[in-house]
């Protein structure tokens, strides 16, 4: 019997690591269909999300382009959306650490982070690696994050923004901040 329950526990994955399992170019469907067939614990102990390039179908050719999940403007990128609404959906209900590696050209914008309902998935420890993200930005999307890392550009008016009333010091919770 204890066999059974060991093996049971072992076919649950503790983290979502996509560094290795979509290489290159890949397709929306593609990093839906690994998610869906891998089943999580409800708390992982981290999840890592690297710089994809995501192919998105032409509607007008039927061909694929690369748009590495650009929005109108070209400029931001959106499968975090996607990933964090499936793992949700496959009952993960607390991040112990969440990972994001983004390019200064194409990444995340403080309004998609804030809107991606991260806020229900409960993390502790937040390295979204975006220079300069509004610590509003992290205070909905991590309430209850204890470790913070942060990347500044050197923007005087940012790192205001941080150390002002109403910044960092919401985070009433986190001990420990680095800033790179």
């Amino acid at each position: 019997m204890a066999s059974t329950n060991s093996r049971l526990i072992s076919e649950c994955e503790i983290y979502l690591d996509l560094r290795g399992a979509l290489r290159g170019k890949t397709t929306e469907t593609a990093l839906r269909n690994l998610i869906s067939r891998l089943r999580f614990e409800t708390v992982l102990r981290y999840v890592y999300v690297p710089i994809l390039d995501i192919q998105t179908p032409s509607v007008e050719r039927g061909a694929m382009i690369i748009e590495n999940d650009k929005d109108k403007d070209g400029r931001s990128r959106k499968e975090c959306e996607l990933i964090f609404r499936l793992l949700w959906d496959r009952g993960v209900r607390k991040i112990i650490k969440v990972v994001v590696e983004e390019q200064e050209d194409c990444h995340h914008t403080d309004e998609m982070i804030a809107g991606l309902s991260l806020h229900k998935l409960d993390i502790e420890e937040w390295d979204w690696k975006i220079k300069d993200l509004c610590s509003e930005t992290i205070r909905r999307a991590a309430p209850n994050a204890k470790t913070l890392f942060l990347y500044s550009s050197g923007n005087n008016a940012v790192l205001r923004s941080w150390s002002r009333d109403g910044g960092l010091n919401k985070f009433a919770k986190v001990p420990s901040i680095h800033i790179v």
